[in-house]
C-alpha cells in the first residue's frame, strides 16, 4: 500500500479521513519539464507528454517507468493531440530548427517507437502550396 495522511477533529481528537500522500507520477530527466501532456483516447491510464528536451514519453499511471520514448522533434514539444476520428493518430508542435514559424507532424501510435512521423508541416510548406496565407 502507499502511503497516506491522516486528518485529526481536534475537538473529539479521532481521525475524520485518510488522504493518499502525493507523489511523483514518474520521473523525467534532471531538468527536463512537461510542457504538453493528452491521456490516450483508447487506454484511459495512459498519458503521452511532450517533454522540453524534444521526447515524446509514454506513461502508464499503474507503472513506475516509461512505456515508450520517441525523439520527436529537434525543439521542446508543446502540443500534443489526438485525432478525433481516429484514436491511433496524434498530431505534435514545435518550433522548427530552421524557420520560428513552427512546425506540426502527424504520428501513429502504433509506429511511434519507430521514430518515424507519418508526415511533417512547417508554416513555409503551407504558404508555398497556396493553403496559407
Amino acid at each position: 500500500g502507499g502511503s497516506h495522511s491522516i486528518g485529526y477533529d481536534i475537538s473529539t481528537a479521532s481521525a475524520v479521513r485518510t488522504v493518499p500522500s502525493a507523489h511523483a507520477f514518474a520521473p523525467l530527466a534532471n531538468s527536463e519539464a512537461a510542457v504538453a501532456a493528452s491521456w490516450l483516447p483508447l487506454s484511459p491510464h495512459s498519458l503521452l507528454v511532450g517533454t522540453s528536451f524534444r521526447w515524446l514519453r509514454l506513461f502508464d499511471a499503474r507503472a513506475r517507468d516509461e512505456q515508450l520514448a520517441c525523439h520527436a522533434h529537434q525543439k521542446a514539444v508543446y502540443g500534443v493531440v489526438f485525432d478525433s476520428f481516429d484514436p491511433h493518430r496524434l498530431l505534435t508542435f514545435s518550433d522548427a530548427s530552421d524557420t520560428p514559424t513552427g512546425l506540426v507532424k502527424g504520428w501513429d501510435l502504433r509506429r511511434l517507437a519507430h521514430g518515424s512521423p507519418l508526415f511533417t508541416l512547417s508554416a513555409a510548406d503551407a504558404t508555398s502550396s497556396g493553403r496559407a496565407a
